[in-house]
């Protein structure tokens, strides 16, 4: 547990996303480096019996999408360390400003994907109906005369 003065990673992401969709660390302790290596920023954070890595996971960031960091974690110590995703924090600073970002976890991810799996079969399946509701009308219509007499009709030709 003693890694997880992990505000490494709330150092980490001090600074990370722009409007730029660009990545910068900020190291906020003696302890963190800033680094660039090969053209792709990563913050260091070497603690007593722990080395702690973050950088991103990919070049370039999608604009306006979910930015993704890798953490590498190594143990120096002679005794286990547990590190959970929950003691992770994270902020974004723009422009003075910081903001606290949700970090999510793998569990949160296939959630997320089984919410748009059902959505997408449930728009399907309202879409099978309404073609299936178009095709067995087909064909049939309804008018009214100059006198004001209604009426349904079926023709096969437009069917």
């Amino acid at each position: 547990m003693r890694i997880l003065p992990i505000a490494v990673l709330s150092a980490a992401l001090g600074g990370c996303v722009s409007n730029g969709e660009t990545v910068s660390f900020k190291a906020l302790s003696p302890q963190q480096q800033a680094l660039m290596r090969d053209g792709q920023p990563a913050l260091v954070s070497r603690q007593k019996t722990s080395l702690v890595l973050v950088k991103p996971a990919a070049r370039q960031l999608q604009a306006n999408g979910r930015p993704v960091f890798v953490v590498g974690i190594n143990n120096l110590g002679r005794q286990p360390v547990d590190f959970q995703v929950a003691q992770v924090e994270a902020i974004q600073h723009v422009a003075g400003t910081d903001y606290s970002m949700q970090v999510v976890s793998y569990e949160m991810l296939v959630q997320e994907e089984k919410n748009r799996q059902v959505a997408a079969a449930i728009l399907t399946g309202l879409a099978v109906a309404g073609n299936s509701y178009s095709a067995a009308n087909a064909g049939r219509g309804s008018y009214t005369t100059p006198s004001g007499r209604t009426g349904t009709f079926y023709s096969p030709t437009a069917a």
